[in-house]
């Protein structure tokens, strides 16, 4: 099976919006030994509309 898609995109309005970015890496070896955890969070937030965000 095989398909085909196209798209323009050049049709449209150019918009741009204000936004923020955020990252936070973190490592513990809470539990001893050779047991490690590890947080890895990414957000972005629309500031052009309040309360709109990507975590």
């Amino acid at each position: 099976m095989r398909s085909h898609v196209e798209e323009s995109f050049g049709g449209g309005e150019d918009r741009s919006y204000m936004g923020m970015t955020w990252s936070v890496r973190s490592e513990s070896q809470y539990f001893g030994g050779d047991s490690r955890l590890y947080v890895n969070h990414h957000g972005v937030v629309n500031l052009s509309h309040g309360g709109e965000s990507l975590p």
